[in-house]
């Protein structure tokens, strides 16, 4: 049987970024909480953390933070159960992309995080890694690329994400005389992607000029990490890039920005995972996000 005074501070621990911080959050010393995890680990009869930057969490880690989150979801469906009770704030981590928190995720969920007052902690990662964080047990649910659920998890499409190469009209003068990139013209116009895991850019890049992912030639790049400057800086001229088709449409209706893909959007599937519990929580926000995945999303 599990000390959860003990799994928590390992929680704390890797949810806070470090032990002093753990520290704070749970109103005790840092040698308290090194204590505790320390104590679950012999208990254990193993190491939980992997003891670097940032801390990480071994596998055997892993599954107890799983264990942990788990457990306090369903503690938390059990307190909603009983009526005569007043129900606490309750933390529900997730891990989302930077385009779909600031497009459509909040509106998605706000009704939701009222009524059951949930307190959102979401992790931001590029949507082909967020069901690593699923797996490590440090979120109870992610929006990913994702199609198969992954062991103790399930797995709902929600709809595809239409990505659009933009550029405004100047840097369309300045860099692409065929309108558009090609391979001349690619090796040299300055591109926009949100950060080192993004490979959208590349993906387009590929479909485009027929370069095989491994033929693709360095390119000068921007690397901005964040949904909305990155559209400010298409729109300034300073590069262009893959804009979702939501962000991209009144830029393009006004003549701000260009469509330099030629029709050739490239269409992002997206899915919601959660671990497999019967948890009413995480079934209400999974219903939430597929009532507002059927207004922005496309069914592709």
């Amino acid at each position: 049987m599990f000390d959860y005074k003990l799994v928590e501070a390992l929680a704390r621990v890797l949810s806070e970024g470090g032990f002093e911080r753990a520290a704070r959050a749970l109103h005790v010393t840092q040698s308290a909480v090194s204590q505790r995890v320390r104590l679950l680990e012999e208990r254990m009869g193993c190491p939980l953390l992997v003891r670097g930057t940032p801390l990480r969490p071994t596998e055997t880690g892993q599954a107890v933070l799983r264990h942990f989150r788990q457990v306090r979801l369903l503690e938390a469906d059990f307190a909603r159960s009983m009526e005569e009770r007043e129900v606490e704030f309750q933390s529900l981590p997730l891990a989302v992309n930077a385009d779909s928190l600031d497009i459509w995720l909040l509106d998605a969920l706000g009704p939701l995080v009222r009524e059951r007052r949930i307190l959102l902690d979401l992790v931001m990662d590029d949507q082909e890694r967020t069901h690593e964080l699923l797996v490590q047990g440090e979120v109870a649910g992610c929006l990913s690329t994702r199609t198969q659920p992954l062991r103790g998890t399930r797995c709902r499409r929600l709809g595809v994400m239409p990505y659009v190469c933009c550029a405004s009209p100047e840097f369309v003068e300045e860099w692409f005389p065929s309108g558009g990139p090609d391979r001349a013209s690619a090796r040299r116009a300055p591109a926009v992607l949100f950060n080192r895991k993004d490979e959208l850019h590349d993906a387009f890049l590929s479909g485009r000029t027929g370069w095989t992912r491994s033929e693709l030639p360095s390119y000068p790049r921007h690397y901005l990490p964040s949904s909305i400057k990155f559209v400010d800086a298409v729109r300034l001229g300073m590069a262009y890039g893959m804009i979702p088709a939501p962000q991209a449409a009144p830029y393009l209706a006004t003549g701000e920005l260009v469509d330099v893909s030629f029709g050739q959007s490239l269409a992002v599937e997206m899915f919601w995972h959660q671990w497999d519990l019967e948890s009413g929580l995480m079934d209400a926000v999974r219903k939430a996000l597929q009532r507002a995945a059927l207004q922005v999303l496309v069914e592709g």
